[in-house]
């Protein structure tokens, strides 16, 4: 089984945009202003509310700040103004109000309705993080890997992911297993790789499955263990990975890790089969040729390796696929030759395979 490359995790804090409602603040000069302003918005009159919510936002008040840009951002009470926005959440995120460093940060992060600025970005996500907020420690975590705000720095990344994983943010507890795993920006560690990658794959993080099969099965760094490389390979197939799909169904069909078992390695073969993976397409055929696990069935078997030779590209496996497929053919008779072509172009038209 070859290692299966997981692509470092790359994304972005996804923010509502909400009306920040004032909770269990003390008082302080503005809160009248802001709590008309509040009161107006839950009636739907946005006028007023920006009137009450500008009169809070010039004495300070830094949630009635954040709800000023709130509703510039939104286009409510006037029209939209997503550079005006962003002024009102940077003076409430200065006065250190998370959702509006949040929304700051975001802002910078994404572009569009203003410049990007990933520099600016950083700063406001790591404002955010110091306020204990793990996706923003992860934003920033990702900013410095990627190198956006200057020189990439694996190092001060590793610092980020490893608060926002204490903090149980599972992506951020994938990656920082993935830089122990690989000692990038920290001290080579299989012994930290695999104390965090369990940790992501229990809240569903596939990757991490994937990663943990690869690390068990090759031994990287702990004592080969065929059978836990088949747990975590199960875990990843169940949550939808395409090639521990076909993997683990390869286990059962040979009793890896797993007790043999073809009629669950069929059901793994489809499911990879149907997400387009040509050499489960291939193999899934050359199973229903046999009649393993299931009934033998030549034309099921002829449409999947056409399915397959749809997408398979040039070279010894495709020849090979043409090989078994001009076998399985012979057995049959025209006309059910021509089904298995029909029900091959129906599962195409319906299922478009990955371009070569």
């Amino acid at each position: 089984m070859s290692r299966f490359k997981v692509a470092f995790a790359i994304a972005v804090l996804s923010a509502a945009w909400v009306l920040s409602v004032l909770s269990g603040v003390a008082a302080e000069p503005g809160d009248l202003e802001y709590r008309a302003g509040h009161a107006a918005y839950e009636k739907g009159d946005y006028p007023d509310a920006m009137r009450w919510f500008l009169l809070a936002g010039e004495k300070g008040h830094p949630i009635g700040l954040y709800n000023v840009g709130h509703l510039l951002q939104e286009g409510k009470g006037g029209p939209k103004d997503a550079n005006g926005a962003a002024k009102w959440f940077l003076r409430s995120a200065e006065k250190g109000y998370l959702k509006a460093q949040l929304s700051i940060a975001e802002m910078y992060a994404v572009g569009g309705d203003i410049e990007r600025n990933p520099a600016e970005a950083l700063k406001w996500y790591d404002r955010a993080g110091a306020q204990g907020h793990a996706a923003a420690l992860y934003n920033a975590g990702l900013i410095l890997y990627k190198g956006e705000a200057g020189p990439a720095d694996a190092a001060a990344a590793a610092q980020r992911f490893l608060k926002a994983a204490e903090l149980g943010h599972a992506r951020a507890q994938y990656n920082i297993a993935f830089l122990y795993e690989k000692g990038e920006g920290v001290k080579q560690s299989a012994a930290e790789a695999l104390k965090w990658y369990p940790k992501a794959a229990a809240q569903g993080d596939v990757s991490a499955s994937v990663n943990l099969a690869a690390i068990y099965f090759k031994g990287d760094g702990v004592a080969k263990d065929i059978a836990e490389a088949a747990r975590w390979m199960l875990k990843a197939a169940e949550g939808g990975h395409a090639q521990s799909q076909y993997n683990i169904a390869t286990f059962y069909i040979e009793g890896r890790g797993v007790s043999k078992d073809a009629a669950t390695a069929v059901k793994w073969y489809t499911r990879a089969a149907e997400q387009g993976l040509a050499h489960a397409q291939k193999d899934l055929g050359i199973i229903y040729a046999k009649g393993q696990g299931v009934d033998k069935d030549y034309v099921e078997a002829l449409k999947w390796m056409h399915i397959a030779l749809s997408a398979l590209p040039d070279g010894d496996s495709r020849l090979q696929t043409e090989k078994d497929a001009a076998s399985i053919a012979s057995y049959l008779m025209p006309q059910d030759v021509a089904k298995a072509d029909r029900l091959a172009a129906d599962w195409l038209a319906s299922f478009p395979p990955k371009k070569k």
